[in-house]
């Protein structure tokens, strides 16, 4: 019993199962969602938790019914036979079943929570990848980590007080009415007057510390951002000897906390007081009711000996809950500020039910585009076509409009007017996936996951074998020094990791393994951003060839600042503020005398 099964208890179901497209804007509904995908695991331990609270409150009752019994039995010698029952109960319910059923919880609790906590997780990962790529270049990529991480946690943090905290509170507190009313007179409105007094005081605080809590947890979410965002880029700052601006930076953020995490608790102490002033008068009243109905014949000895206890117990758990909330607010807190940071609009979407691309020449088309970043408009207009096979290459200053261009065929983000065609097909129509997956690209700037170099490689496709691996790295001219790689754990060659965003190996080192992951990939539609620009001279010499073999049968986009680069290409087209100025292949833009000619001769007299 006490070995779970990991294969029974793990995360399972494909991603595209449990893939969201949108998450409830409000915090409960948002948790709501993820206790249903669990319900039963839920429903499971807060019974057994419940029904464990329930019995604890119980031992007062007893002690009623064993002191009512001595005190109105005449014959001592029949004390057994008078408390055989209340007994038997007592020991049936309050030292067998009660611990029982809080062990069974605790147990059951144990076995779901790192579970429903990672499944969680994953759904909020896989949401998180649906964003589209300008969402991750305007956060802190540490702070986004952070959220998929931390947020289910307190997710599952809250959920937690309430089963065992909360839910134990307000089973104490209903078994204590239930007996308060049989017991009758002015006992149960005592306690009535109490719990209307302590409603009215968590309605006035819970939302304000609710509030300062999203607060607190907001600016320590930027201390995290902060902080992740300088060890990132450790290089630069120890380069510049910035270390004194980065503790300046990091401490403003600190002092922020402080001054938010300080208003939140003085808030709870506030509470606290207040708190402690209705329970002290609620427990006095109850001394005085219980003495007063005693004297009266109100009330039994028994009935004092279960109204006192009982009373000092609920305002003891009042205390504790109030504790206890204080950690249930932060959660929230997290869970509101998460939700914040996570449930942007995802800007590129699918269609329901898109098809996927179907590539039998790889012609692409760019008909009457418009688009625009926020309010800056980069193309009005923009026709483009490129014919299947074709080798185009884009010239033009930064800013012209190049990279963008790349971008929005990989749907990176959605045009805003025209159509993007790739054989006839609207590529706005299709999936996502699909037309990714027939593109292959080799960035200007490589960063690699931190992972062995097959794991790189192979990221062009999965399932290619390990022969194709080694293959597409020594096209790529990458064998000879990945075999002279070797890890702090002692991996070498291919098993090799190569440190956060590939920072062990070269620029041209990181180049080389994206050649080979666009090999591997064999897309039909290739395009290269200044691929060789941080290769050495001879090794751009050694590549060339491979790069050729590469293009060959595929459509071809190249951006290169460096023309000598793109020369051969089958048709050059000079860009300028979104717009295409000039066509042609090198020799006819050569003699046309316009820009690219004065490009050209910049770059050929030494200038660039």
């Amino acid at each position: 019993m006490f070995k779970p099964d990991i294969n029974k208890h793990k995360i399972t179901g494909k991603p595209d199962d449990i893939r969201l497209t949108s998450l409830p804007k409000n915090k409960w509904a948002f948790i709501w969602l993820f206790i249903v995908q669990d319900k039963w695991k839920y429903i499971i331990v807060a019974s057994f938790f419940a029904l464990s609270s329930a019995l604890d409150s119980l031992p007062p009752v007893f002690v009623k019914y064993i002191l009512d019994a001595m005190t109105e039995l005449e014959n001592k010698a029949d004390i057994w036979e008078a408390l055989k029952l209340p007994l038997a109960l007592f020991f049936v319910f309050c030292l067998c079943l009660q611990p029982l059923c809080a062990q069974i919880g605790e147990y059951f609790n144990a076995l779901y929570r790192p579970l429903v906590t990672n499944k969680i997780r994953r759904r909020l990962a896989v949401f998180l990848h649906g964003h589209s790529y300008d969402f991750f270049q305007s956060d802190f990529a540490g702070r986004l980590s952070s959220k998929v991480i931390e947020t289910p946690q307190a997710i599952v943090e809250a959920i937690h007080i309430f089963m065992g905290s909360i839910l134990y509170g307000a089973m104490t507190l209903i078994v204590t009415m239930i007996f308060f009313a049989q017991v009758g007179w002015v006992v149960p409105y005592v306690l009535a007057v109490w719990f209307v007094s302590y409603i009215i005081l968590l309605r006035v605080f819970v939302p304000k510390i609710l509030v300062k809590s999203t607060a607190a947890y907001e600016a320590l979410s930027k201390v995290r951002g902060r902080s992740v965002d300088t060890i990132s880029n450790i290089y630069t700052v120890k380069l510049f000897s910035r270390w004194r601006k980065e503790d300046q930076y990091l401490t403003e953020s600190m002092n922020n906390v402080v001054h938010k995490a300080q208003g939140e608790n003085l808030l709870n102490v506030k509470m606290r007081m207040f708190l402690e002033f209705i329970s002290a008068i609620f427990i006095g009243v109850m001394f005085i009711v219980a003495i007063y109905g005693w004297r009266d014949g109100h009330l039994s000895a028994g009935d004092v000996a279960m109204v006192l206890p009982m009373a000092i117990r609920v305002m003891q758990i009042s205390w504790w809950m109030q504790e206890v909330s204080v950690f249930m607010f932060q959660n929230l807190g997290q869970v509101e500020e998460g939700l914040v940071a996570i449930n942007m609009e995802q800007k590129v979407k699918d269609k329901k039910d898109a098809p996927a691309l179907n590539v039998t020449k790889a012609a692409i088309d760019f008909n009457h585009v418009h688009f625009k970043y926020g309010t800056n408009s980069v193309f009005e207009d923009l026709d483009i076509h490129i014919k299947s096979g074709e080798k185009i290459g884009l010239v033009g200053t930064s800013g012209a409009g190049k990279s963008t261009l790349t971008q929005i065929l990989l749907r990176f983000y959605d045009i805003q007017g025209g159509e993007i065609k790739i054989d006839g097909q609207n590529i706005a129509n299709l999936s996502q996936e699909s037309v990714r997956k027939n593109i292959a690209m080799i960035p200007q700037a490589t960063d690699l996951l931190h992972r062995s170099i097959t794991d790189n490689i192979l990221y062009g496709r999965l399932d290619a074998t390990e022969e194709e691996v080694i293959e597409a790295a020594k096209r790529a001219y990458a064998y000879e020094f990945i075999l002279d790689l070797e890890d702090k754990e002692g991996k070498k060659g291919f098993a090799a990791t190569v440190g956060e965003r590939g920072v062990r190996l070269s620029g041209g080192q990181r180049q080389r393994i994206a050649i080979a992951r666009a090999i591997i990939k064999n897309a039909p539609i290739l395009i290269l951003d200044e691929a060789t620009s941080a290769l050495d001279s001879e090794s751009e010499q050694l590549i060339q060839q491979s790069m050729q073999e590469l293009m060959d049968g595929k459509t071809v986009i190249a951006i290169a600042h460096r023309l000598s680069t793109i020369s051969n290409m089958d048709r050059l087209l000079v860009m300028e503020d979104g717009k295409v100025i000039e066509q042609g292949t090198h020799q006819e833009l050569i003699a046309m005398q316009g820009h690219y000619a004065k490009l050209w001769a910049m770059q050929s007299g030494g200038f660039i």
